[in-house]
């Protein structure tokens, strides 16, 4: 059970000042579920990414995110079968960086079932670089995927290609798609080398302000609220924010329930993060439209609330102890050789065990030989 507090006005908890006012949420008073809720705004608060692999990992939404993209398809698709993989890479990069949710479901062509693979891959910002290591990135990830089904599985199965999808969600809603041929363009003469490869791209920036976005209530908020992408998106929003959840019958279910609070933190954490100058009248406003203790009931808010908050706020105390460790060593090694190359930057900020880089710090200061020692030693310490 969490911790009572004093009562304290929202928007000052919200901006994290001491300071009193007489604003008040709804009928004047403020709930524990409400100061619950915003002492849980505590940085890392979720992320788009976080966001898109949380719900786009749960079955159910795949299923309804594939029937608003895929219509063509539905007929032909099990979805009683569909499974969300967890899958395993051959490049230790690739298991950080590419394939956001791979989906597969069984797939009749006839009197035939094949496996049906869809790669998701969310793309929140846009550039000529970024473009390009996208593509390459989708395009490595098909190469594996098909090596390792081709391993595992006997010469007769039919191994058929993912279909790779990117979901962007970026400010730019008239980029149109990524393909390989704009990014890695050849002459003319070499035209017939050239690889036609140009994956499925949902803009859904673009959709939102066409008025598309996904019908089930919980993808319509997530991509909403992460299309955003500036300040002046949010003005007034806060009542209007939840509302497609109104769709939901008045029971929730658990899972609903659960559901809607990963949303409201969601929210929370967007509008902060964009600086919206009304951000805190805005977050106030949300609060106050829906009521949050009939809807969801008090003890699943606590139970689902308060350890969260606890655990960002010591997620947040060990990231502020790792880096002063790193600036540490930083300049220890500066000071011992003269500079602290890039390549063995990285290796440090890799490194997530407190213990190794206090070690790590005790053998620059007193062992390490050169700086070729000290990355080979850094390299070590993060496997």
């Amino acid at each position: 059970m969490a911790k009572q507090r004093e009562p304290q006005d929202a928007e000052t908890r919200l901006s994290r000042n001491d300071s009193k006012t007489e604003d008040s949420l709804g009928d004047g008073t403020k709930s524990d579920v409400v100061k619950d809720l915003e002492i849980a705004s505590i940085p890392p608060l979720p992320t788009d990414d976080a966001m898109f692999h949380e719900f786009m990992d749960q079955e159910d939404l795949a299923i309804a995110w594939v029937e608003e993209y895929f219509p063509y398809l539905i007929e032909k698709l099990d979805f009683r079968k569909l499974q969300v993989e967890n899958c395993e890479f051959f490049n230790e990069e690739l298991r950080k960086r590419v394939a956001d949710v791979v989906y597969s479901i069984p797939y009749r062509d006839g009197s035939t079932v094949l496996k049906l693979t869809i790669i998701l891959e969310h793309k929140s910002q846009s550039s000529p670089k970024r473009n390009r290591a996208t593509i390459a990135q989708t395009l490595v990830y098909l190469a594996e995927y098909c090596l390792r089904e081709a391993l595992k599985t006997d010469s007769k199965t039919t191994i058929t290609q993912p279909i790779p999808v990117i979901v962007y969600t970026g400010p730019n809603e008239k980029l149109e798609k990524i393909d390989w041929q704009k990014c890695f363009p050849l002459p003319y003469e070499l035209k017939k080398y050239e690889l036609p490869f140009a994956p499925e791209f949902i803009n859904m920036t673009s959709l939102r302000r066409q008025g598309r976005l996904p019908k089930n209530p919980f993808l319509k908020v997530m991509y909403d609220v992460m299309t955003r992408s500036k300040a002046s998106e949010f003005e007034g929003y806060g009542k209007t924010a939840l509302q497609p959840l109104s769709l939901l019958p008045d029971k929730w279910t658990e899972r609903e329930k659960r559901r809607a609070i990963e949303l409201i933190f969601f929210f929370s954490a967007s509008v902060k993060k964009l600086r919206v100058p009304n951000a805190r009248e805005i977050v106030a406003e949300l609060f106050s439209s829906i009521n949050l203790e009939e809807k969801m009931g008090r003890d699943l808010l606590y139970e689902v609330v308060a350890p969260r908050a606890e655990q960002w706020g010591i997620e947040k105390e060990r990231n502020n102890m790792l880096n002063s460790q790193r600036s540490t060593l930083r300049s220890i090694i500066k000071e011992r050789f003269g500079s602290c190359p890039v390549s063995l930057r990285n290796a440090l900020n890799k490194i997530r065990d407190l213990e190794e880089l206090i070690n790590l710090r005790v053998y620059a200061l007193t062992q390490a030989q050169s700086l070729d020692d000290l990355l080979e030693n850094a390299k070590n310490a993060v496997r």
